[in-house]
This record gives C-alpha cells, sequence and structure tokens, in this order.
C-alpha cells in the first residue's frame, strides 16, 4: 500500500500520500505527520493532516505540544491512547478541536539518533485490534524519514551547488579584472585555465591555450625556465616566489612570480597555480635610482674631499697671515678671525650635509639595539658640555629596538646636546629620558628637558634644513641636527613629535612600531 501510494511522488506530495495510505491503513478518520519547528518553545507543525473523512489536507495547524500525548511522542516514548484520550490529556485543546476519542503515534528520528517529529493517527471514536499497530506504523515512520533525509541532502547539495557558482563567479570577476596574469598548469604542464589579462598581454584567447604547454608558446629559453620551476614546485609541493623573464612586443619584461602546487583532498598534488606581475616600469624606476644614488654617493665623496680642502687652505692662510704679519692689528685681525670662522662654520655645514645624504644610501642593516647602551655611549662624545653645563642627563629602563646603531646614537646623541645646549642662564640643564607603549602598539621614546624651551608656532620650522631659532652669537651650529633626527627616525618607520613653551623647557617625542622592539 505504501509503495503504491508514494512510489512516483517525492516532496510534499510523498508526503500527502503517506498521510492517506496511513489513515487507511489504520482505518481511521485522521492521519499526520508532525515537525518539530522549535524544540525551545515545543512548537510543532502537522504538514500535512489527512481528514478521510472529508478526504481533505491541512496544512496550516501548529500548535504547542505541552499537555498533549504528541510531547509525550517526542520527548519519551511511542504512546497508545486506544479510547478516553481527552480524560488522559483534558488540558490538550487539539484534541475538543477534533472531538479525538483515540490516539496512537511514534517518534519520527533521524540516522543521527535525533527526534525530530512524529507520525500519528487519530479517530473520534474507540480503536480496536491494536496488536499490530506498533510495526505497521513503524514501517510509515521508517518511509519518511527517509524522504525527509532525502530532501534535507537534496537542499544542501542545491545550496552547496549555489555557493559553488557564487564562489566560482567572484574568482572569476577577481580572475579577469586583475593587472596580473593568472594561470593553472596539469603536472604535464599543460594549461588548464588563464585569465583576460594573459589573453591580452600575450595576444592568445584561451582555446588556443589550453591543453599546449609552454615550449608551445614561448621561445625555448624561456619556456626551459617555466617549465622548471613549474616542475620544481609540483615536485616538492612548496611554494615558489621570484622573478621571471616573458618576451613582449616591445622587448623584454620582468614579472614577479608567485606559484603554488594544486593538491586534491589527499594532498596529492595535480597541478600548479600561478600569478605573474609585470613589474618592469618598477624595475627601471629602482634602476635609475640605484644610479642615481650612486651619483650622490661619489658626489659625496667629493664633496668631503674637494670641497672641504679650500676650506682647509683657508684657516690655514688666515693663521699664517697672522703669523707672518706681525703688525697687524684692529679690524684686519678681526676679518682674518671671521673669514677662519666662516670656513670653520661651512666645513660642520658640509659634513651635516654629507651625513643627511646617507642616512638613507649608507644606513646599516638593522639590528638589535640596547638603547640604555645608547645613552652611555652618548656621554662620552657629550662629556665636554656637560662639564661646561653642570649637565644632568637621567634615564629609566630603556627598551631594546631593531634599528641601525650608528644612526641610532646620532639621533640620541643630537637630542641630548639639543637638551644641554639650550638651557637657561643660571639654570643646569636636566634632561630626562624614558619610554612607554601606547593603545596604537606604538613605542614612545621621550626626551623632557628644562630648558629656554621655544613658541610651538615654530615647531614645523626646527625640522627644516638650517633653520635657527637663535643667532650663532647665542648658541652654535649648522641648523641642520633635527633634520637630520628627522630623517633617521624616518628611514626607522617612525615619527618624531615635540611640545614646548618659552622657559619651561621642551619634550621631543619619538615613536617607532612596536614591532621594532624585541
Amino acid at each position: 500500500m505504501i509503495s503504491q501510494g508514494t512510489s512516483t511522488v517525492i516532496g510534499e506530495r510523498f508526503f500527502e500520500n503517506l498521510a492517506q495510505c496511513l489513515a487507511a491503513a489504520f482505518h481511521v478518520r485522521y492521519a499526520f505527520i508532525g515537525r518539530v519547528i522549535d524544540f525551545e518553545k515545543n512548537i510543532a507543525q502537522m504538514s500535512p493532516l489527512w481528514d478521510d473523512v472529508n478526504k481533505e489536507f491541512d496544512n496550516n495547524i501548529v500548535w504547542n505540544l505541552k499537555n498533549t500525548p504528541c510531547e509525550d511522542v517526542v520527548l519519551r516514548e511511542t504512546r497508545l491512547c486506544p479510547n478516553n484520550v481527552q480524560e488522559s490529556y483534558p488540558l490538550a485543546p487539539i484534541l475538543k478541536k477534533f472531538n479525538i476519542e483515540s490516539y496512537f503515534g511514534i517518534p519520527l528520528i533521524n540516522s543521527s539518533g535525533k527526534r525530530f517529529g512524529l507520525i500519528s493517527v487519530m479517530d473520534d471514536k474507540p480503536m480496536t485490534d491494536t496488536k499490530n499497530f506498533e510495526p505497521i506504523i513503524q514501517i510509515f515512520a521508517d518511509c519518511c524519514v527517509c524522504e525527509m533525509e532525502r530532501l534535507e541532502i537534496d537542499c544542501k547539495l542545491e545550496e552547496a551547488s549555489i555557493s559553488k557558482k557564487k564562489n566560482e563567479g567572484y574568482l572569476s570577476a577577481i580572475a579577469n579584472n586583475t593587472t596580473s596574469v593568472i594561470y593553472m598548469k596539469s603536472l604535464e604542464g599543460r594549461y588548464l585555465f588563464i585569465n583576460k589579462r594573459y589573453e591580452n598581454i600575450f595576444n592568445v584567447t584561451s582555446q588556443e591555450v589550453m591543453g599546449k604547454t609552454d615550449l608551445d608558446l614561448f621561445p625555448k629559453e624561456f619556456a626551459e625556465k617555466f617549465i622548471k620551476n613549474d616542475q620544481q614546485i609540483m615536485q616538492s609541493g612548496e611554494t615558489f616566489e621570484g622573478e621571471e623573464f616573458a618576451p613582449h612586443d616591445d622587448g623584454l619584461h620582468t614579472y614577479i612570480s608567485i606559484k603554488a602546487p594544486l593538491k586534491n583532498s589527499e594532498g596529492v598534488v595535480y597541478g600548479m597555480c600561478g600569478v605573474s606581475t609585470d613589474i618592469t616600469d618598477r624595475k627601471k624606476v629602482e634602476d635609475k635610482l640605484k644610479r642615481s644614488n650612486e651619483e650622490l654617493e661619489n658626489f659625496a665623496s667629493i664633496a668631503s674631499h674637494d670641497l672641504q680642502e679650500p676650506l682647509r687652505k683657508i684657516s690655514l692662510f688666515s693663521e699664517l697671515v697672522k703669523d707672518l704679519s706681525p703688525d697687524l692689528k684692529g679690524e684686519s685681525i678681526e676679518y682674518l678671525d671671521k673669514m677662519s670662522n666662516a670656513a670653520d662654520r661651512m666645513k660642520d655645514l658640509i659634513e651635516d650635509l654629507l651625513y643627511y645624504s646617507k642616512v638613507t644610501i649608507q644606513g646599516q642593516p638593522f639590528k638589535k639595539v640596547d638603547l640604555n647602551l645608547i645613552v652611555k655611549e652618548s656621554f662620552g662624545d657629550l662629556e665636554l658640555l656637560l662639564n661646561e653645563t653642570n649637565g644632568t642627563v637621567n634615564w629609566e629602563n630603556l627598551p631594546t629596538i631593531l634599528s641601525d646603531s650608528f644612526q641610532m646614537k646620532q639621533l640620541f646623541q643630537n637630542l641630548m646636546s639639543n637638551s644641554l645646549k639650550y638651557h637657561q642662564n643660571n639654570v643646569p640643564p636636566v634632561l630626562s629620558i624614558y619610554s612607554k607603549q601606547t593603545n596604537k602598539n606604538e613605542l614612545e621614546i621621550y626626551f623632557e628637558d628644562n630648558g629656554i624651551g621655544f613658541e610651538e608656532k615654530y615647531v614645523k620650522k626646527i625640522f627644516q634644513p638650517f633653520q635657527r631659532l637663535h643667532g650663532r652669537s647665542e648658541f652654535s651650529g649648522t641648523g641642520m641636527g633635527l633634520t637630520i633626527c628627522e630623517k633617521i627616525v624616518d628611514r626607522h618607520n617612525g615619527s618624531i613629535k615635540v611640545k614646548s613653551e618659552p622657559n619651561k623647557g621642551a619634550t621631543f617625542i619619538i615613536n617607532f612600531p612596536i614591532s621594532r622592539p624585541s
């Protein structure tokens, strides 16, 4: 009976036919399949409910299982009430609604052992001869569970298919709108996929390329290099990243290629995928910059000797003139001294400019540097200034960071020298150096002094080359110290700022990314 009523239908029509067959098999008025739609709220839905007297379905009944025989079936065990079911469940309005006298139901249990509903029959008169009820209804229940699980699998497959199509659409959109060349090859090196960028650059179509190897598409010397890299990836199972070269109509182009093996679910390599980006223009810029740096370095080398040699002679000859002319007096001696001082200032300025130019092009590789040692080493170079000013430098335990140790010493020495040099009259300079970590994952290093300070409207000016807030007669220097500091900090991916007020000192704050400290 079951196979006759359900063998040619699936889905909701299957359950309707099943309910009809169920009512006929038990000679009862009502048969239904109940699905729990909310276990927390104890809510179920009769879908469908077959009325064998009126010969109609009702698929819209939703009811609360509490205090009903259906609750016992779903939560506990098979339930048979052959008569007087309303007396056993006086708080079940659904029994009164349909004038139910007898009830029989068993739970629906899926292949994982989870209860998710029930299958039941009801009648408006007592049930008799119930001896074989349970094995019969169990057959119906098994059929019902099988169809429900089939529908669930179909639903998941459909969702997976939709998801797959969406993902394929996303990947296709990305692959065909990128400026990089994307391709996939088989173990034999035959092309399985190329994107639009590949087609446009090499003037081919996907149909022309599929199934071919690099030997079919490129000159032998280039193809063999591609094949060698691809085979290395597929044999080792490891990703490759490096430069590759390919011929174009306008000459040889340089690519940065990232290639990875393609593996199946068992981890077996069946091909490779590559993304190659044309960096020819970037390489040209890099080569031009390299030549420019080399020229600048050569100029710096010349400047360090040839430009300073005349200045040394000016200083030397001014001293010789004074030694050979003992009768010189007054303005003559003053002019010679001014000439010698100007030459010395020019020499200092050239040295600062040379150092500024070398911060980037001659920087040393970063390594772990203990900033406490940097402060101690700076003491030796500033010993004379410390003694002259009766200055004091205090510092807390500073961190170890990845940096260029020579440049870090120059940075600390310039800032410490400034704090000692720009002190208030009759007030010994005091400099405090300390650090802390910010909420932005940065390391802040503070240089806080009690010096003469300045108005904050000059903050931008003090970091510009040759800018001075005070005359040379008051304080010595070329005006390049803070410019060099900013250049060094910038090379370390940091920033420098200052807070100050006249006669209330200045605080220089250096920010480094937190990844710098060890």
